[in-house]
C-alpha cells in the first residue's frame, strides 16, 4: 500500500524535510493488504521557540502515517502515548505535544491515523535521525450513538434545550444513580432562524432556513443530525452550511415552511476500544530506516550513525 506522496527539501527555520515512498511492513510480506500495519514518515518540521523567560530553543515535529487493519474511525478520547524518542546522539528527547487526526483508506478494511510528535531538540548539534520505541495508542471508535433532544419548536426566538453529556460520564464522570445530576456536564443545543446567511441558489427555493448549533465542555463532538415528525416519520431537509462558532458546531438545513415542530437526535462517536501498535524504527530525511546490520569494526562510526 502506498500512502500519500511528500516533497523532499532540507533547510533550517520551519524548514519541511520529508519522506521518501519507504513504508516498512511490520507484518509478513505474504499477508493480505488488509492485514498488514503500515508506518510512514511524512514529514520533519524544525522550528525556533521561545520559552517564558525569552530563551530561544528549537523543536522537530514528526509527522508519521499509520495504518492499520480494522473498522471504525479515530476516537475523541484523550491519547497519551507509550513512546520514547531518542537522538541519533543517544539523547532521549523530551515528547512535548502529541496530536491524532484519523483519515480514510477507501475501499480497504484499515482505519488510518496521523501521527505529530513535537519533541524538544538539544541545545547543540542536529540529530542525523530520531529513534522511536515503545507503542502508538489510538482509541477507534465502532459506531456513532444517538443523543436525543426530543421535540423542538422551530419559532422566531429560536429554542434552547440542555441534554446531559453523555461523553464526560464515559470519560469517568460516574455512573447516574449515584452521582450528583445536576453537577454533570451538559450538552446544550440552540436553534435559530437564519436571516444573516445568503445563499444565491436558494433564492427560489421554499422553505425557511433553521441553524442547530451544539456546545459542549467535553469531547463530545456531533457528526450528524437526524430529523423526525411527530408522527415518527423521518424529515430529510436540504442541508446548507455547516458551522463552528465560538465552541459550538452545527448545521443548517431548509426545511419546508409547514414545518413547526421536529425531534432532533444528534449522532456522536461512540466508546472507543484501544488499539495498541508497536513502535520501534528511527526516522531521517530518507524516511522509515529498515534495520541494518552491524558495520564492520574497521568503519568509521560516522559512516555507521548515517544509516
Amino acid at each position: 500500500m502506498k500512502l500519500p506522496g511528500i516533497l523532499l527539501a532540507a533547510c533550517w527555520s520551519s524548514a519541511l524535510l520529508a519522506a521518501s515512498d519507504a513504508v516498512p511492513q511490520m507484518a509478513p510480506a505474504d499477508e493480505d493488504e488488509g492485514d498488514k500495519i503500515c508506518v510512514e514518515l511524512a514529514s520533519l518540521r524544525f522550528q525556533k521557540r521561545n520559552n517564558e523567560h525569552g530563551h530561544a530553543y528549537r523543536v522537530c515535529q514528526i509527522l508519521l502515517y499509520c495504518v492499520f487493519p480494522g473498522s471504525g474511525m479515530l476516537g475523541l478520547e484523550r491519547a497519551d502515548q507509550d513512546l520514547t524518542v531518542t537522538g541519533s546522539d543517544g539523547m532521549e528527547l523530551e515528547i512535548t505535544r502529541t496530536e491524532l487526526s484519523g483519515f480514510s483508506v477507501k475501499g480497504k478494511p484499515l482505519v488510518g491515523v496521523e501521527v505529530m510528535l513535537e519533541v524538544v531538540l538539544p541545545a547543540s548539534g542536529m540529530p542525523r535521525w530520531f529513534e522511536l520505541k515503545g507503542n502508538f495508542l489510538f482509541p477507534v471508535s465502532e459506531k456513532l450513538e444517538i443523543l436525543d433532544f426530543g421535540t423542538v419548536e422551530l419559532k422566531e426566538s429560536g429554542s434552547t434545550v440542555s441534554m446531559i453529556d453523555p461523553v464526560s460520564i464515559r470519560e469517568g464522570t460516574g455512573v447516574l444513580d449515584v452521582v450528583d445530576i445536576s453537577k454533570l456536564d451538559k450538552v446544550l443545543m440552540k436553534v435559530t432562524r437564519n436571516r444573516e446567511d445568503k445563499v444565491p441558489h436558494l433564492d427560489k427555493v421554499p422553505g425557511e432556513n433553521w441553524r442547530f448549533m451544539v456546545y459542549s465542555n467535553s469531547i463530545f463532538h456531533p457528526k450528524g443530525f437526524l430529523f423526525h415528525d411527530l408522527d415518527g416519520n423521518r424529515i430529510t431537509p436540504r442541508l446548507t452550511f455547516q458551522h463552528m462558532d465560538y465552541g459550538g458546531i452545527g448545521r443548517s438545513y431548509l426545511f419546508d415552511s409547514s414545518v413547526k415542530f421536529v425531534n432532533v437526535e444528534v449522532l456522536y462517536q461512540g466508546t472507543a476500544r484501544w488499539v495498541t501498535i508497536p513502535a520501534d524504527f528511527r526516522v531521517g530525511i530518507g524516511g522509515v530506516m529498515p534495520d541494518l546490520p552491524p558495520a564492520p569494526a574497521d568503519v568509521a562510526e560516522a559512516g555507521r550513525s548515517a544509516r
